[in-house]
């Protein structure tokens, strides 16, 4: 009939929509860990900066 042939026409446009969705999801999620190394590596390069300051006042 006509009203299930609809229905399965929006269930394959739901579908599609919902592999879409899951497909930005896994590239934020893959930008969000990216960015938590990044700042994971720029918090110890500022921690060591820290270090080699107090060192060099210290000699002063």
């Amino acid at each position: 009939t006509k009203r299930l042939a609809k229905l399965e026409s929006d269930l394959a446009g739901l579908k599609q929509e919902n592999n879409s969705l899951k497909a930005s999801v896994d590239t934020a999620t893959a930008q969000l860990k990216s960015a938590q190394a990044d700042l994971a590596k720029a918090q110890a390069e500022a921690t060591k900066a820290t270090a080699d300051m107090a060192k060099a006042q210290a000699k002063a």
